[in-house]
């Protein structure tokens, strides 16, 4: 199944989350969008793993980012290479570095992050993106409860 306008393993996470979203993962600056998920690594199949390099384990979460140019008037949004850097904090004030690397195709607008986690953590992600050709970063903040199945 192909979805227009998201990066390749954006798409599989969207097939693959259960829980309902109730506002949309996004935010838009200065001509770009940057979609994020996050969830327990165990939560993608097998394959889709292995072939983006994503260890799946019960206290291992994977997020996910994509990166897009907006669309003018009419058009398709455009995937954009990015980098990005940021952290995970636990509201007991542990901090991770994550370390965002590209995933998928080179032009895909994807990058991956593995943290830690364990069962019912709760996270406050930090994220800076500087999308190919932008001249500021964007900020991404967002909050989430982490459950695994197998505790």
């Amino acid at each position: 199944m192909k979805f227009p306008g998201l990066g390749g393993l954006f798409a599989v996470l969207l097939l693959q989350t259960s829980a309902a979203v109730a506002a949309e993962p996004v935010v838009r600056s200065d001509g770009y969008v940057v979609r994020y998920a996050a969830q327990v690594s165990t939560g993608f199949a097998p394959e889709i793993a292995r072939q983006y390099g994503i260890t799946r384990s019960a206290n291992h979460g994977v997020l996910i980012l994509n990166v897009q140019r907006e669309a003018d008037a009419g058009g398709k949004p455009v995937a954009v290479a990015a980098r990005a850097s940021g952290s995970a904090a636990s509201l007991m004030g542990d901090r991770q570095t994550l370390q965002l690397r590209p995933a998928g195709p080179a032009g895909s607008g994807d990058l991956l992050a593995d943290f830690a986690m364990i069962n019912g953590e709760y996270l406050r992600f930090d994220v800076d993106v500087l999308p190919q050709g932008g001249n500021t970063p964007i900020h991404v903040h967002f909050e989430q409860q982490f459950y695994n199945d197998r505790d």
